[in-house]
């Protein structure tokens, strides 16, 4: 089987006293953005260095006919298994780094949440100032400033539901369909379908860090009206839900795609969608993505 492409589980794993310890493969700085750093664990495996000079969440996992990471070689994967490569040192702050290289500073960047509101960056490595509402004169942010015509609304807007590097910054960003995927940006322009990985077990795409974090919140930019392209179905499904404890519930009576996600026991429900052919299951007592075969599926 080719394996080329990122890890299946989305992890790079050692087994260390009967657990799995992902970080302890993981090094711990890059030394240049856009290039790779290896596995501490795995030598078939790599990191591409974000402009954070971090590694990405997930590895990349070199092919059979090339099977060992070699930072030195185009493509990094060889057949010199001499040595595995050493993590570098040194790290630098996740800030506004959105911001295009041709933007003169101080600079206004849009809540992607509320198009009433904005931050504003100082430079591109400083840390956003904000939120900053709109005076009700002018309550629109269009991108640049405060105006009167919603038309020019930046949030909320089609633009968002599809993934965009911005200049050729090597970053991750969010899926705008799902608050635990994430795209790893290597130029300006959509983001190759190969560099599209999950999140880690239990962990959220954070916009402002840049990473999976534990702690972070579910914030879904887009649902099946903003042209993500959702499969909604012909069932009998639900709009909106509000929110009041903290969970997964289905959205649809017949077994859909989509589901409701709430990371907290307040506000509007978020709309997500199982991955590959996995529908959600409406019973329930077993709140979780399933085969369609085992659809409804009754713990």
């Amino acid at each position: 089987m080719d394996t080329t492409g990122y890890d299946p589980d989305g992890k790079d794993d050692v087994v260390v006293g009967g657990g799995v310890s992902r970080d302890a493969c993981i090094p711990s700085a890059c030394p240049t953005a856009g290039e790779a750093v290896g596995s501490l664990c795995d030598c078939s495996k790599y990191y591409i260095c974000l402009d954070t000079l971090k590694p990405s969440d997930s590895p990349l996992t070199c092919p059979p006919e090339a099977p060992y990471f070699d930072p030195d070689i185009p493509g990094y994967c060889g057949n010199d298994d001499s040595e595995c490569p050493s993590p570098a040192t040194g790290s630098c702050p996740v800030m506004c780094a959105d911001l295009a290289s041709s933007v003169t500073t101080p600079a206004a960047i849009v809540d992607p949440m509320d198009c009433s509101k904005y931050y504003i960056c100082e430079s591109d490595i400083s840390d956003p100032i904000g939120p900053v509402t709109c005076q009700s004169e002018t309550p629109w942010f269009n991108g640049e400033k405060c105006d009167s015509d919603q038309a020019g609304c930046c949030a909320g807007s089609s633009a968002l539901c599809e993934p965009y590097c911005t200049d050729d910054i090597v970053k991750e960003i969010i899926d705008p369909l799902n608050c635990t995927k994430y795209y790893i940006c290597l130029a300006e322009g959509p983001p190759s379908e190969l560099y599209h990985f999950p999140c880690p077990s239990g962990e959220t795409f954070d916009m402002t860090e840049g990473a999976c974090l534990a702690e972070a919140s579910c914030i879904t930019l887009c649902n099946s009206t903003d042209g993500g392209g959702m499969t909604t179905g012909s069932g009998d499904c639900q709009d909106t839900m509000t929110c009041t404890v903290e969970g997964s519930f289905p959205k649809c009576t017949t077994c859909q795609k989509q589901y409701f996600f709430c990371p907290t026991n307040q506000g509007e429900a978020y709309i997500m969608e199982c991955s590959g052919d996995l529908v959600f299951n409406t019973d329930a007592s077993y709140p979780y993505c399933v085969l369609p075969a085992d659809c409804p599926h009754i713990p």
